[in-house]
């Protein structure tokens, strides 16, 4: 038996008509004149694509085809049914494709993926788009540099405090020096830990 594949499918499953003893004819395209120059020796199609409405006349050895997702309405019914074709399909194999493809589909159009990739796709490749994309580039490449000097400043802030609670000198490598104005009474947040880089100001 001779087997058209109209549409590309998995290599596992080539092999495994292969090993049923098929011989399995890949389509190189699916347009419709090579669909039906290839038809015209295959006893059975495996499509995924609209067949031709003239497709059993132009493949009269066919058989049998099949579909390999949900629905018939890829095979012309009519012309089957009156070249007594049979016609099979595959409902609820591909469901998570198609859950996946919703779900996807949804998220682009919540963000608006759709216009930025079509603005990206005929935007210029000259100097001025180069330059557009290495600020972009910068733009966020600055963004980390910033957050780490925001939460270094912020950490400095709370050794200055914390060291004006107890009247110590807060000094840190790379940063600025923070010295409260001395206090004569020690106070209970400093550690007594003789280890503790927090002394009390005399």
């Amino acid at each position: 038996m001779r087997i058209l594949l109209v549409d590309p499918i998995d290599r596992s499953g080539e092999a495994l008509l292969a090993e049923r003893g098929a011989e399995v004819i890949a389509a190189p395209d699916g347009s419709a004149p090579t669909v039906r120059r290839l038809a015209r020796t295959a006893d059975a199609l495996i499509t995924r694509s609209k067949l031709p409405d003239d497709i059993f006349d132009a493949a009269p050895n066919v058989c049998a085809v099949t579909i390999h997702g949900t629905g018939t309405d890829l095979v012309p019914l009519a012309a089957a049914d009156a070249h007594a074709v049979a016609v099979a399909n595959l409902p609820g194999e591909n469901a998570r494709s198609v859950a996946e493809y919703c779900a996807m589909a949804m998220l682009m159009l919540a963000r608006g993926i759709v216009p930025i990739i079509e603005r990206d796709a005929h935007a210029p490749v000259g100097r001025g788009a180069r330059a557009r994309r290495r600020r972009a580039r910068n733009r966020r490449d600055d963004r980390r540099p910033r957050r780490r000097r925001r939460d270094r400043f912020a950490a400095c802030a709370y050794l200055s405090a914390t060291a004006s609670a107890c009247g110590c000198s807060a000094t840190g490598a790379g940063s600025t020096a923070f010295r409260p104005k001395p206090s004569r009474r020690r106070s209970s947040a400093c550690s007594p830990n003789p280890a503790s880089s927090c002394s009390p100001a005399r």
